[in-house]
């Protein structure tokens, strides 16, 4: 397995994608050939989307790594598990040979779903990535010794459709706690990008050097989306537009501002399924 930053560095000429993959709820392999189809350079896997029972995605990772040699990402999130439980988890996922996570938070439960399960937040994500650090060098929590350092790439997530200045602040706070790379929410004026980077290097005083991968999702009438799409994304979609051709038109914006980075996020249906046929056809055309 490789590392997301040291593959970011090696990169060729094509655009360096990271494609989100969500696990699925059955035990059967057919999403196998659906990974097989993603030719991108890393898979990340979800962690749990839609706050519903899936398959664990650092098992899920290995698996697809495994059965088709595709590199992986998983993410974790510090709503569900204490400190014990977290670090225990990223132990065994590197006993699988895994070497990049991505660390989030997680949504908040809603009232009706308080009922059913309980929030731990026994972390911050930032608290995690530093431990996960510690874990790096060879400490737990506990600041015991642990018999070998986990030697893990740690991620985290950007939302540019929050504001602006907070998110900067927030993303320094996280690369001042060990993150070495982001991937972010769908981005749709490439303008965003600019005013977040220059935001960040008044924050911080320095450039984010950090790899980030920029997000691009491609829109389907009726479909879910991570976070607020502009009015003029929904019309074009709405009015029968095909999602790739909108997405290659955000891919040529995004080039001219010297972007070669992507998160790529598949079309999602009502329900949760996602179109991944959908993304191999926009991925063959970036590539």
């Amino acid at each position: 397995m490789t590392k997301v930053i040291n593959a970011f560095e090696n990169r060729k000429s094509k655009p360096f994608i990271i494609s989100d993959l969500s696990p699925p709820k059955t035990l059967e392999s057919g999403f196998l050939n659906d990974v097989r189809n993603l030719n991108v350079d890393f898979i990340f896997v979800a962690y749990n989307p839609g706050k519903s029972v899936r398959i664990e995605s650092s098992a899920l990772a290995y698996v697809i790594f495994q059965e088709t040699g595709q590199e992986v990402i998983f993410s974790m999130v510090t709503r569900d598990m204490n400190k014990l439980a977290l670090q225990s988890h990223l132990l065994g996922a590197r006993l699988l040979g895994l070497e990049n996570v991505v660390i989030a938070g997680g949504d908040p439960f809603g009232e009706s779903e308080s009922s059913l399960v309980k929030s731990v937040n026994d972390y911050k994500p930032t608290e995690l990535m530093k431990d996960v650090q510690l874990m790096n060098s060879g400490k737990d929590f506990r600041g015991r010794n642990l018999s070998d350092p986990i030697d893990i790439c740690v991620g985290a997530t950007i939302d540019l459709g929050r504001d602006i200045h907070r998110e900067a602040g927030l993303t320094y706070q996280k690369v001042m706690s060990g993150a070495q790379f982001f991937i972010t929410q769908p981005i749709f004026y490439a303008s965003q990008i600019s005013e977040f980077l220059e935001t960040y290097r008044e924050i911080s005083g320095t450039h984010l050097v950090e790899p980030v991968f920029w997000g691009l999702q491609i829109l389907t009438r009726g479909g879910v989306t991570f976070s607020s799409v502009p009015m003029e994304f929904r019309d074009r979609v709405e009015s029968g537009e095909d999602g790739v051709d909108i997405a290659l038109s955000q891919w040529e914006t995004l080039k001219s501002f010297g972007i070669d980075a992507l998160y790529l996020v598949p079309p999602i249906a009502r329900g949760g399924a996602r179109d991944y046929n959908v993304a191999a056809r926009l991925i063959k055309q970036l590539n």
